[in-house]
Formats: C-alpha cells, sequence, structure tokens
C-alpha cells in the first residue's frame, strides 16, 4: 500500500503539477504555470500552443511527461505487467474504444 500511495501521490499531485507548470515555460528553473490567472503571463493562457515553446522549454516539458510515465510503469510492474502486454492491451482497448464510439457508446 505505501508502494501504490508513493506513485499516486507522485503522479496525482506532484509530477502532473510540474507538467502543468511547465507548460508556461521553465525560468531558472522553476515552471511559469501561466494557468494562474494572477501571473502576467496568463495573458498567453488562450493561445498558447507547445510548438510555440522554445526547444529547452519542450524538454523540460517532454522530460515531466517521462516522470509521469515512469510511475505508471512502476504501477503495471508491481501487478506483473510486462512491456509487451501492456503494448498488446493497450492498442486492443484502443480499438474496443473506437468500437464502442460507432456503436454510440
Amino acid at each position: 500500500m505505501d508502494f501504490w500511495h508513493c506513485n499516486t501521490h507522485a503522479v496525482v499531485i506532484d509530477e502532473i503539477h510540474e507538467m502543468t507548470d511547465a507548460l508556461g515555460g521553465i525560468k531558472d528553473g522553476s515552471g511559469n504555470a501561466v494557468w494562474k490567472y494572477w501571473k502576467k503571463d496568463f495573458t498567453k493562457y488562450d493561445t498558447l500552443k507547445i510548438s510555440d515553446m522554445s526547444e529547452g522549454d519542450k524538454k523540460e516539458l517532454y522530460m515531466e511527461w517521462v516522470d509521469i510515465l515512469h510511475f505508471f510503469i512502476n504501477y503495471a510492474a508491481s501487478i506483473g505487467l510486462d512491456a509487451k502486454t501492456a503494448y498488446n492491451y493497450y492498442f486492443a482497448k484502443a480499438e474496443e474504444n473506437v468500437q464502442r464510439q460507432k456503436r454510440g457508446y
């Protein structure tokens, strides 16, 4: 349970927030957090595109995503799910979801 709690906290509370903060770019190692309406850069919030970010800021954003993926992989490993099986289940589930949408799910 401690393992699951730690990983859940890391994904849901810590890493996802770090990734969200990184969306506004990184200044001196900390996220700009353009989603904060009280900050001057909030004016970028509605129009900001990932493609507008510098390569360094995109790298930081991607690294935060990799951190999130790391903790999800921890979950998979803890239940005995290997990469090949996860890959196969991912695409099987994606196809099931497509079929559900076609049936008006």
